[in-house]
């Protein structure tokens, strides 16, 4: 300042007066123009000191620089004293929000069966990968729950409802996630700053019968009948009941025809005089073969071993 001002021709006592009023470059950029005047009586001088006075652009950089180095080391002074003290409630509330979850990557795939692997469902099939915020108390069940938000909207998807998937997920190392791990247990494993979930789904197989099941219903179906609509040991032959109606006596008629149909299947046990009858409309006292084995067969068995000797011998039994 005073290379500068002796530059201008400001005498040596003006300058010595600055000097021992203490009036430096810093004090004289406070000093208004009525100020000055009572040291620089020209208003050149003035107006040039002023100038002089202005910072340079570098200077204002600098200084710039300046405040926010000392705002940044003020918050890690700040930050050293006390790491877990956020600065303000809204601070606050993100940084409780970030130690109590986690963005998760959550993709989808589905069983192909031509190529026997699991596929990844693109985004135009309503799959892609989604990122998503979980809570780190979330388990196995939480994780399937957001994902089946995510990709069966409302139960159903581009490649089937949900009640016909088998649905599985697995973690990031394409395993089964256990259904009692959390997911912040999974990160303290793994060490890694986003984690990948799938959602495994395959469309379930209906079980093929080949008429097993109906067979099973056929041949339980006559048992019962047996029991509670026939009479006679080895042979059956139909009795009359009073509680059955004409179409009571039709629907047995319609499984007797179905189960030969579908099935090939005859109730053997009833007497074959009485199916020709009911199939050929064969007289069983006309066609009357085979009669009286069908007649041991219906009678108990004790009765029959007494009809059989009877009969083997039939020639000496007294006529009387």
């Amino acid at each position: 300042m005073d290379t500068f001002l002796r530059k201008r021709g400001v005498d040596d006592r003006t300058v010595d007066k600055l000097k021992e009023d203490k009036i430096d470059e810093d004090v004289a950029r406070l000093m208004d123009d009525e100020q000055l005047t009572q040291y620089l009586s020209k208003p050149g001088d003035i107006i040039a000191f002023r100038h002089f006075l202005k910072p340079s652009v570098p200077d204002q950089t600098r200084i710039r620089k300046h405040s926010l180095m000392e705002q940044l080391r003020s918050r890690l002074e700040m930050h050293d004293r006390n790491p877990d003290a956020p600065q303000s409630s809204v601070k606050l509330a993100r940084y409780n929000a970030m130690k109590n979850t986690h963005v998760t990557e959550l993709g989808w795939m589905h069983y192909n069966e031509k190529r026997h692997q699991y596929v990844q469902v693109r985004t135009k099939k309503g799959g892609g990968t989604r990122s998503i915020s979980l809570d780190k108390k979330s388990t196995k069940t939480d994780i399937i729950t957001e994902a089946k938000k995510l990709f069966f909207p409302g139960d159903e998807s581009s490649l089937g409802s949900l009640k016909d998937m088998e649905i599985e997920l697995t973690d990031f190392k394409c395993l089964p996630m256990d259904m009692t791990t959390t997911l912040g247990e999974i990160i303290d494993v793994a060490k890694m700053r986003k984690l990948r979930f799938c959602l495994r789904t395959k469309n379930t197989q209906p079980n093929v019968d080949n008429g097993g099941v109906l067979r099973d219903i056929i041949c339980e179906f006559w048992e019962r009948f047996y029991e509670q609509c026939t009479l006679g040991s080895d042979i059956k032959v139909p009795c009359l009941r009073h509680d059955f109606e004409v179409q009571d006596r039709e629907a047995i008629a319609h499984v007797f025809v179905l189960g030969w149909i579908l099935q090939r299947n005859i109730p053997v046990r009833l007497a074959p005089s009485f199916l020709k009858y009911c199939l050929y409309g064969l007289d069983p006292y006309k066609n009357n073969s085979g009669i009286i084995e069908e007649f041991l067969g219906f009678v108990p068995h004790s009765e029959r071993i007494i009809l059989q000797v009877a009969l083997s011998d039939f020639d000496k039994v007294d006529n009387e």
